[in-house]
Formats: C-alpha cells, structure tokens, sequence
C-alpha cells in the first residue's frame, strides 16, 4: 500500500513529510517510534491544510539516559522545534497523541512565540485521586513482565479499539501490534525504567507559570473507552484543559485512543474546523 508521505533525511533523521505550497508546518508527535503507520488514516485530511511531518522524536534526541519527566519533555520540544526550522519553518503547529501529548504541551510551554496551535488527542494528566490509576498501572507492569513482550503490545493496541473493530478487523490489530514491536524504544526498557515514564506520563509536571504563557489556540479531543483503566481518560483531559486558557475540549464517546484509525470519518468532523481556522492564522 502507498504511503501519504514522502522521505527526506535532515541530518541522520529520516523525516516522514507531505509538502505543500505555501502550508503551515504541522508536526506530529508521539513519545515512541515514528513507523507504526499510526498517523496514516488521518495524514491527507491534515496535508489539505497543512506540510506535515513526523519523525522517530525519540531516536532523534538521542536521550539514552534516564532523566527528569520535565527535562525529557522540554528537550524533545527543543528537538521538535530544532526540526521545524531545518524543514524551513520558523512558526509551526503541533498535533500530539497519546504520550506525545506532554511534547505537545512542552512546546507550548518552551516556543509559544512560534506555535501557532496545538491538537491534543488523548493527553494524560494527573488526576487527585490516583487509585485506580495505580491499580491499572500494576496489571500493565504484570503484561510488560510477562517473557514474551508481543503479550503487551497486542493488549496495548487493543485497548485503543472498540469491541465491534477488535471482532471485525483484526488484522489492524496484528498490522500494529507487529509493528510497535519491531519499532517502539519503550518496549525495549527494563521494567524499572518502563514504570517510571508510565507513572511520569500519568502526572503534571509543568509549573503555573509554564500554564500562564500557553496561550496558542489548542483543541483537546477526549475518547471516552478506556479499556486500560490507566489513561488517557476524560477526566484527564477535562483537568488540563481547566489549566490552558485558549483551550476546549471535545469527548469522542464509545472510542478509544486509536479512533482515528477505526473512525477517521468522526476525526474530520470534530478536528476539521479547528484544523481550517489555524491553518489559515499564519
């Protein structure tokens, strides 16, 4: 099957990019691997609007050391930004999903004189009552744990579906789970290091002066399926979006993270006004 994007190299990074005359740069972020194909239901409704990009943000930093949540974030904001400017761009948009989200936010935070908005789909936050959290965070150590890490990553993908998707295409769910596989640096860690980015990702590092110079226009979109119960959740995302003044938030009901691959029909719907009004706000 043909790809939406072509290839270019900056640097020792292979960039995954659709060029189009004249269109804002959007870069597409996520904490793991840039190869699975998550982006591709959705790349050519943002490449309508849009020079889109993605790239492996994780291998690029080349941050092999653990190190602070905030420090790890803000230094793949730097990298983002690093990249938009070697594509060409001094301003750019930024769409995050999953753990990209907390890039997302620390480009918000980091380069808010040249963001210009930011689509959060599924972001994790913190929430004041943790339990259960903590008790979704144990069977997912139980799943990392288990000697065969393909036990994990089907699950992981699975999560991200609706029942009805998981019983009529599951060869998504194979396609996917193979892929994260071969390609995510996360599954690769140590268990110790594994459950301090789950736990990080799940909490709020930023500062209220961080939340005060965020004002890009951002668009929050919530799916309501959480088959994990360890997050992202509408509760995580109402949370964050009560600390972002330029910020509203829409719940996609009967979904899961990966709705934009069952359901691109329903992400043109509720993300396409945002992505027309941005993109034409240079």
């Amino acid at each position: 099957m043909s790809k939406p994007y072509e290839i270019e190299r900056v640097g020792d990074v292979e960039v995954r990019i659709t060029r189009g005359a004249d269109k804002p740069l959007m870069l597409l972020t996520r904490m793991a691997s840039g190869g699975m194909g998550i982006w591709d239901a959705v790349w050519g409704d943002l490449a309508r609007h849009y020079t889109v990009a993605n790239f492996d943000l994780v291998g690029a930093a080349g941050l092999g050391e653990d190190m602070p949540a905030r420090d790890r974030f803000l230094a793949l904001a730097d990298i983002s930004a690093d990249m938009a400017a070697r594509l060409g761009f001094e301003r750019f948009h930024v769409f995050g999903w999953y753990g990209g989200c907390h890039v997302a936010l620390a480009c918000l935070a980091r380069y808010a004189a040249r963001l210009d908005s930011c689509l959060l789909l599924d972001p994790f936050f913190e929430l004041p009552d943790k339990r259960k959290i903590e008790k979704a965070i144990e069977f997912k150590r139980a799943l990392f744990e288990h000697p065969d890490r393909e036990l994990y990553s089907y699950y992981w993908v699975m999560a991200g579906f609706s029942p009805e998707f998981l019983e009529n295409n599951f060869d998504t769910v194979e396609r996917l789970a193979k892929a994260r596989i071969a390609a995510d640096r996360f599954v690769a860690l140590d268990t110790a290091r594994w459950m301090r980015w789950v736990r990080a990702l799940r909490t709020n590092w930023l500062t209220d002066d961080d939340f005060a110079g965020m004002t890009a226009p951002t668009l929050i979109l919530a799916t309501a399926l959480d088959s994990w119960h360890a997050g992202p959740t509408v509760g995580m995302a109402s949370a964050l979006q009560r600390r972002l003044a330029a910020a509203e938030l829409k719940v996609v009901d009967g979904l899961g993270t990966f709705f934009f691959t069952e359901a691109p029909e329903r992400f043109r719907e509720l993300a396409t006004p945002f992505l027309e009004r941005r993109a034409g706000r240079r």
